[in-house]
């Protein structure tokens, strides 16, 4: 019987190759296996592959640097930093990653064509796209950290203490999903260009300046200063990421993405702060009612999760943020294009 390993490893090959062996096939273009390593094509894309393949390595070295850190702390904080980045990852698979791929190839085509204008057209909107969807889900992680733990894993051995230990690592880790879903965007930005070698570099810089960072803050705030050095270490990498796209580029309609996140930000503030208010106030009502732990956490995420994003949805409308609508359309298209993908 295969294991969920070997599940995996088919569906990635099934996925990534053969699925697009049949697109091209269907194309009218013909296909045949070439094992010439000394063709000049397969030398630029190794030549561009490796720095990418251990740029995007460099995050799992921060998860280890993390845990070996915790390793000192009391027993269970490798576990809830782990569980507490595990959930943090969810909403930048989901919406980050997801764009970021999206807008890759018309980077990659404007690119090609030197098109500079468009491609600061495009790398702003991603960039403003991409904070849209990703700032309010930081809101709703930090407000609702708690909840999500109780629902999700509360149970058996995961305890309450186990809950709210994770939940406090998470509220530190959730501050950064914007910092790693710019870095997403502004990535592509770089390798649309066949530079490759900027962000593994600025990236390792990052990660050495990331060990003291994790000492200093581990000694101020334990565990939780662990899950805040992950967050200020992204959000460097991505700053520095954004200045050298700048200057590369000319500029990157700054005042534009500046508008843009002042608003996402405000909106997204107030409803975390909304949301926050009523997951207390839901979930004392409920803790009279003698509730099943996990029963209650669904009851106060379905409530106080809702009524927060109506809330966010609400005031984007009021405020006339422009990436609402080209950010929604594409996260529709993409999961319209997955499910057919399953079909």
């Amino acid at each position: 019987m295969l294991g969920w390993k070997d599940d995996s490893a088919i569906g990635a090959f099934v996925g990534n190759f053969l699925m697009q062996l049949l697109a091209v096939r269907s194309a009218g273009v013909e296909f045949r296996p070439s094992f010439d390593h000394r063709h000049p094509g397969v030398r630029q894309v190794w030549k561009l592959m490796l720095p990418v393949i251990f740029g995007l390595s460099l995050p799992q070295v921060d998860v280890l640097i993390n845990a070996w850190f915790a390793s000192f702390l009391f027993a269970g904080a490798v576990s809830a930093l782990d569980r507490a980045n595990r959930m943090m990852q969810i909403p930048l698979g989901v919406f980050a990653q997801s764009m970021a791929i999206a807008f890759f190839p018309t980077l990659s085509a404007q690119a090609a064509r030197q098109e500079s204008g468009e491609f600061r057209r495009t790398i702003s909107l991603g960039i403003r796209s991409i904070l849209f969807l990703t700032i309010p889900c930081s809101a709703l992680l930090m407000a609702l950290a708690l909840p999500v733990f109780q629902l999700l894993l509360q149970s058996g051995e995961f305890t309450a203490k186990n809950s709210h230990e994770a939940a406090g690592a998470l509220v530190f880790y959730a501050l950064g999903i914007f910092a790693w879903s710019g870095q997403a965007i502004i990535a592509r930005g770089f390798y649309a260009r066949h530079d490759t070698l900027t962000v593994v570099v600025s990236g390792t810089i990052m990660t050495v300046l990331f060990v003291p960072l994790n000492y200093v803050l581990m000694k101020l705030m334990g565990y939780r200063g662990l899950a805040l050095a992950t967050t200020i270490a992204a959000a460097l990498h991505m700053l520095i990421l954004a200045v050298l796209l700048r200057r590369q580029l000319g500029g990157l309609h700054g005042r534009l993405i500046l508008s843009s996140v002042t608003k996402v930000v405000a909106s997204s503030v107030a409803m975390g702060f909304v949301a926050r208010q009523l997951a207390v106030v839901v979930g004392h009502h409920l803790a009279l009612l003698h509730l099943p732990s996990r029963l209650a956490a669904g009851v106060v995420l379905l409530g106080a999760g809702g009524c927060g994003v109506l809330l966010y949805a609400l005031l984007a409308r009021l405020l006339r943020i422009e990436e609402a609508a080209s950010a929604w359309r594409m996260v529709v298209q993409r999961f319209a294009r997955k499910a057919r993908a399953v079909a």
